[in-house]
């Protein structure tokens, strides 16, 4: 940076190195070795001649050396300073005038940083930091500079200044005011690296107030505005890790938790961790924040979660109750996360904390009842390592169930590793897995019948605790002798369904269904408890039985707990020899809660309907279940499924979701043919029709909108999910086992509605349900080239319905934001999935990838081009269609050396693209950009044709020609091409309702977005001529913008590039993709033309002027 002052001092110094003569040395000659310099630096610090060690010396020598020598050139400068202030002050500034012409990102800059933080660091008296002000204050001067490096720089600059300072160091009023507001007016700079610096730099400068909360510090509200809302993931990221530790501060860190960046979700973790305490936030937001952290997909964003919890830790003295306490009730699987979490980074120690909690008496083992003695065959414990039920809480319970756990994990871990290891590493790992077991056998109760007795005395106080402690029993304690097993089927058939004589009447505690952490030790005992595979699940089974029996007429038969109950028993049944118990599973209970109309609310509701549609899911895809039952069950959860979704309500969303689900089940076992043969017998309709029903209100319930709850949109969203993994497993056992295959048509209408649901900004608010479609989607694209022929003929019919929805929205969203190209991206993407085959007679021989060609398709999108020119339609929205057809033209997979009729099919296509290119109408309506697209897209499609394996001849051209025709017509039935003068004369649909939606397939746009078509080509006829045309303005309430923004920047160069000669641009009639009515008074003239650009330039100017103010009222 300093090069001419660098050599001129050197000169006069020194002689020429004569290490610059030796064959391959890097210095130029005259310049100084590292010895050299520094040897020369000590003499003259010897000598008393500092002064002649300038500033641009130290600031070389700062570029040069690492950052351990930028101490000493710190400590060496701050004597020059102190010496001479007003001639160093004056070089320093003119140094940050030369780093502020260097735009690039290099190391030297950043040394030079890096030494003027060190160099602020050394300020220690009054003097030195009235120099550093100064210093300052010539930064905020040079941060309006014209030159966006230059304020780049010089933003950075100051940020090293400001976070070198001490911690104790405070500015005068007057140079933090000018340099708050300078940093604040960058804060709003244009350019995003300006933004970023600026904000860094704020970091030292919020004012708490008097109040401490910096609710009034407008650098504070800046940061958290930047933080939340700007479009640069660097300015997002800087502005976190400038945030104060405040209440504001914590909550902007809870909302980029699910910032779509990884590194802005890890800076703010880091924030999280350093800056603002657990008690900045509500118990549930901070279990919100453990939980969002720990599984997060990114590993450094889970790693900054887990440094989170170690923090907060650490602010508990290390105690992991009074970490499990900040999270309260809201967090106890939040709790279990993180206590994991820390066992396996080795920050606790399950061994030591169980040593511990045994010294204390805080132990299972220790646990007495109310009297203060043990229960039935309790051990023989001291008076003095007793602890009281009533001390036993749900944290404790917690902690002790996840440390158990732990402790076990690592001692069958270590006596692994002693078995498969020799020497010394076998004897340490063995003593560790000895010492494992020795805390364990300390730890937990000596046997099963103390256990049971340990689990009922706490059971009566704390319920919740007591699902811990059955977990960790049924997880730690071993099961191997007859006794053992005995205690805990009993155990487990008291829990599921009752004790002896109750079997008539409902037991206290049965109204609620079994929560999740007593479900999954049930689950585990039902599988461990009993000698022989299902035995203790089907003597469950046959109790609950006689249970219904029993008390059919109590409201213990509704109970959601028996239901929930019976669902765990039918999970363990083994696969064969229980058909009788089945059928009476079914008679007794499950054909009696299934409803046949929707539930009613209170005891009889969605609940527990819910419940029994899983229950019967479970009954109907065992092997063992009979074919009556089955036939019975699959009606009914068609009936759950559409009852439920029309209704809306949270349990009857989480109903729906259990009906799709065990649909799903049923169709894969069975098969879809016999799924939609029992259907029929119902007069109901097919199995994936009826998802697909589902799904269009699944949508339009989304689309609503309105006042909802968490609970209800987290079910919604679940029911969504399971509706797609239900059609999108059936889709893959279609290609894996055609005998279960999905018939072809409504596979494809499948298809369709699931390509166009992926990208529907409506279902942006489901996330669950994008994940699991996407998954499946990729998925069956990878299985075969069948499927993926089968999404190629689902391509262009979902690409016109989103091109409709787009064109409904038109208003509201730019033409980036539309969903169409995205949905044909992402279509090309599965075209170019690998399919591997393997040689069936062969099975050692390695896989195959299989050459996917797809020719047919290529032509179809050149018959959509030519669709596109013959609508005339030339807006943005239109642009975009048609450029994402070139572009996937461009690069859609087409093999080498095809023959016959594949020949003949690409042959045809490179010669109507040839046609359609050379057309000039075709240029002018498609601009410079779409021209060049398909230019690019014909060299392709002639560089195929001329590799082709033979000729081919007129005949065969002329009948792949009209087949192409035909296949276009056939995928295009029922969804034309809403630009233009296809999409003109259409009047547009009203918002349907939501049977009405349901029944006309989950592709259908919304029709309620649509306006006026006359209004639409009002707006579009006065873009042209209007002073500032509104299309440009940034959208921020649209999120489907913001997020395929990045994705569709290939195509927003099309937005812009209108020819004037066209005359589309300022008066076609498609308003954007928006569609036209045709009033009554014209019927007889049919179809409107569009005006052209001369016609709208020949209207009055107070028309003009009244339809702008009209179409800006609209938009308002």
């Amino acid at each position: 940076l300093f090069r001419g002052s660098d050599t001129h001092w050197w000169k006069a110094w020194h002689p020429p190195d004569p290490d610059s003569t030796i064959p391959g040395t890097a210095r130029r000659a005259g310049t100084p070795s590292s010895h050299t310099r520094r040897q020369s630096f000590t003499m003259a610090r010897e000598r008393g001649s500092l002064n002649v060690m300038s500033v641009p010396v130290f600031l070389n020598e700062a570029q040069r050396g690492s950052s351990g020598a930028h101490l000493r050139l710190a400590k060496a400068l701050w004597e020059v300073c102190d010496e001479e202030p007003a001639r160093a002050g004056a070089d320093l500034v003119h140094a940050f005038k030369l780093i502020m012409t260097c735009g690039e990102r290099t190391m030297y800059v950043d040394r030079v940083l890096r030494f003027l933080a060190t160099f602020a660091a050394q300020a220690s008296d009054e003097g030195r930091l009235t120099f550093l002000e100064q210093l300052l204050q010539s930064l905020a001067s040079l941060m309006h500079a014209e030159d966006a490096p230059a304020r780049w720089r010089a933003c950075q600059l100051a940020q090293a200044l400001l976070s070198g300072l001490p911690a104790d160091a405070g500015l005068s009023e007057d140079v933090a005011d000018g340099l708050q507001a300078a940093l604040l007016e960058r804060a709003a700079d244009a350019r995003p690296a300006v933004r970023a610096a600026a904000a860094r730099a704020l970091a030292r400068l919020p004012d708490p107030g008097e109040d401490g909360d910096f609710a009034a510090c407008p650098i504070t509200a800046t940061l958290i505005r930047l933080a939340s809302h700007d479009a640069s993931r660097e300015v997002r990221r800087g502005a976190l890790a400038s945030l104060p530790p405040c209440v504001l501060a914590a909550r902007a860190v809870l909302e980029r938790s699910l910032d779509p960046d990884d590194d802005v979700r890890r800076v703010a973790y880091l924030t999280a961790a350093h800056g603002a305490g657990p008690r900045d936030l509500a118990p549930a937001q901070r279990a919100l924040l453990i939980r969002r952290g720990l599984r997060d997909r990114c590993p450094a964003v889970a790693a900054a979660a887990l440094r989170l919890v170690q923090a907060w830790l650490a602010g508990c003295d290390g105690d992991p109750l009074s970490l499990l306490s900040l999270l309260d009730a809201h967090g106890r699987d939040a709790g279990e996360l993180a206590l994991r979490a820390l066992l396996d980074a080795g920050t606790l120690n399950p061994v030591r904390l169980m040593a511990a909690w045994a010294e204390a008496g805080v132990t299972p083992r220790c646990v007495t009842s109310e009297s203060g003695a043990k229960d039935a065959a309790a051990g023989q414990a001291e008076e003095g390592d007793q602890l009281h039920v009533a001390d036993v809480g749900a944290d404790l319970a917690l902690a002790w169930c996840v440390v158990a756990q732990a402790a076990q994990e690592r001692a069958h871990a270590a006596g692994r590793s002693a078995a498969s290891a020799a020497g010394a590493t076998a004897d340490i790992e063995a003593a560790a897995a000895s010492a494992a077991l020795e805390a364990l056998d300390a730890f937990l109760p000596s046997s099963w019948e103390e256990a049971a007795a340990t689990h009922s005395a706490v059971k009566g106080e704390q319920p919740e605790a007591a699902d811990h402690l059955l977990l960790m029993f049924a997880t730690c304690l071993d099961t191997g002798d007859a006794a053992a097993r005995r205690t805990a089927s009993d155990l487990v058939l008291r829990e599921l369904v009752g004790e002896g004589d109750e079997l008539a009447a409902e037991p206290r505690g049965l109204a609620a269904p079994i929560r999740e952490v007593a479900a999954r030790a049930l689950a585990r005992l039902l599988r461990v408890a009993s000698p022989a595979s299902g035995q203790l699940a089907q003597v469950a089974v046959e109790r609950l039985c006689e249970r219904c029996e029993a008390g059919e007429t109590s409201s213990a038969f509704a109970s959601p707990r028996l239901l929930s109950a019976l669902a765990l028993a039918l999970q363990a049944l083994p696969p064969r020899g229980v058909s009788s118990l089945l059928d009476r599973v079914w008679g007794t209970v499950l054909s009696r809660r299934m409803p046949r109309q929707a539930p009613e609310t209170g005891h009889a509701g969605w609940g527990p309907a819910g419940l029994a549609a899983g229950g019967a899911g479970l009954l109907a895809a065992s092997p063992a279940a009979p074919r009556g039952v089955v036939a019975a069950v699959v009606p009914r959860l068609a009936r759950l499924l559409a009852q439920g979704v029309e209704d809306g309500e949270a349990d009857a969303w989480t109903a729906a979701g259990t009906a799709a689900q065990a649909l799903g089940d049923i169709a894969a076992r069975h098969g879809v043919a016999r799924v939609d043969e029992w259907l029929a017998g119902e007069d109901s309709r097919p199995c994936v029709p009826t998802m697909l029903c589902a799904l269009g209100a699944w949508r339009h319930d989304l689309l609503a909108g309105g006042e909802e709850g968490p609970e209800r949109s987290r079910a919604r969203d679940e029911a969504g999910a399971a509706l797609a993994a239900a059609l999108g497993r059936l889709m893959v056992l279609g290609q894996l086992s055609p005998g279960r295959a999905v018939p072809e048509s409504e596979a494809l209408e499948a298809l369709i509605s699931l390509l166009g649901l992926a990208f529907d900004p409506t279902t942006e608010a489901a996330p669950q349900f994008r994940q699991t479609l996407t998954v499946a989607l990729e998925t069956l694209a990878s299985l075969s080239l069948q499927a993926q022929s089968l999404l190629a003929s689902a391509l262009l019919p979902a690409a016109r319905r989103a091109a409709a929805a787009d064109a409904a929205c038109s208003r509201t969203a730019p033409a980036s934001a539309a969903t169409a190209p995205v949905v044909m991206r992402f279509v090309a993407q599965l075209l170019h999935t690998p399919v591997w085959s393997a040689d069936a007679s062969d099975p050692g021989q390695p896989r195959q990838r299989a050459a996917s060609s797809h020719e047919s398709l290529a032509l179809v999108l050149v018959r959509e081009l030519a669709a596109w020119r013959e609508s005339g339609a030339a807006t943005a929205a239109a642009r975009a269609y048609a450029s994402a057809l070139a572009r996937l033209l461009s690069t859609l997979p087409l093999r080498a050396g095809l023959q016959g009729d594949a020949a003949a099919t690409l042959a045809a296509a490179h010669e109507a693209l040839e046609e359609l290119v050379g057309d000039a109408a075709f240029t002018r309506q498609a601009g410079s950009v779409l021209a060049r697209e398909a230019r690019a897209a014909a060299a392709r499609l002639r560089e195929r044709h001329e590799a082709a394996a033979e000729q081919v001849d007129s005949d065969a051209l002329q009948c792949a020609a009209e087949g192409s025709h035909a296949t276009h017509a056939e995928l295009t039935t029922g969804c034309p091409l809403p630009f233009g003068r296809q999409g003109a004369g259409k009047a547009a649909p009203r918002r349907a309702s939501r049977s009405a939606f349901a029944g006309g397939g989950a592709g259908e746009p919304d029709a309620d977005d649509a306006t006026s078509d006359e209004d639409d080509d009002d707006e579009v006829g006065n873009a042209a001529v209007g002073p500032a045309p509104r299309r440009r303005l940034p959208r921020r309430s649209t999120t489907s913008g913001v997020r395929y923004r990045a994705a569709s920047s290939e195509s927003d160069g099309s937005e812009g590039e209108e020819d004037s000669d066209a005359g589309s641009s300022a008066g076609g009639s498609d308003g954007g993709g928006a569609q036209e009515t045709v009033s009554e008074g014209q019927e007889n003239e049919g179809m409107r033309r569009p005006r052209t650009s001369a016609a709208a330039a020949l209207e009055k100017p107070e028309v003009r002027r009244l339809r702008a103010a009209l179409a800006e009222n609209c938009v308002l």
